[in-house]
């Protein structure tokens, strides 16, 4: 059922999901938009757990940044990125969680990242992207988005809310940096 297609009504349906070997990992976080995060501990049998749908996503802390909810009111804009890494077609996959706090009842308006980046490439600045670091020097464009970064609707303040964003496939050098405007470089070492 992972591959899509017609769900019927009031009846089970099942799927499943294949992913890379976790290599020396002893347990993962497996995350989904609109489904509850699991952690899964790899024993055998492996023993899967829900985690609260608030669970933070602590890879990479990124600075807070101030914002401005729907409301017109100040708010505080907190982002964590990973986990990242690299799809088999060569793509490097980057997920993120951002969490808007500010007054009570609030909320944050919200568009498709993919649209804001090609606005910005349309207006000749960079949008977001990563920037290689070392040999081979470049950058790697967005071509993807998913969760939270193609939302198109305001979302209530005080929730962690999940996304991806998906890069052009390319030579990777050991280390890259995660530029979007609105935050400081996040540097990101990825093994290709």
């Amino acid at each position: 059922m992972a591959a899509g297609g017609t769900l019927t009504c009031n009846k089970v349906e099942k799927g499943a999901w294949v992913f890379q070997p976790i290599g020396t990992e002893t347990s993962v976080k497996l995350r989904y938009p609109s489904i509850p995060p699991a952690r899964i501990d790899v024993a055998t049998p492996p023993v899967g757990k829900v985690l609260p749908p608030d669970d933070p996503i602590s890879v990479i802390p990124v600075q807070s940044t101030g914002c401005t909810t729907a409301q017109k009111q100040p708010c505080q804009a907190r982002w964590e990125i990973g986990p990242y890494g690299v799809g088999i077609d060569g793509s490097p996959t980057v997920f993120f969680s951002v969490r808007f706090d500010g007054p009570p009842n609030c909320s944050i308006p919200w568009q498709p990242l993919l649209a804001v980046h090609q606005a910005e490439i349309a207006a000749q600045r960079k949008g977001i992207h990563l920037a290689l670091v070392g040999n081979p020097p470049g950058e790697l464009t967005l071509t993807g988005t998913g969760g939270m970064a193609s939302s198109v609707t305001p979302h209530p303040c005080g929730q962690v809310l999940s996304g991806f964003f998906r890069f052009a496939p390319g030579n990777l050098s050991p280390t890259v940096n995660l530029m979007f405007w609105e935050f400081p470089p996040v540097q990101m070492p990825i093994k290709p």
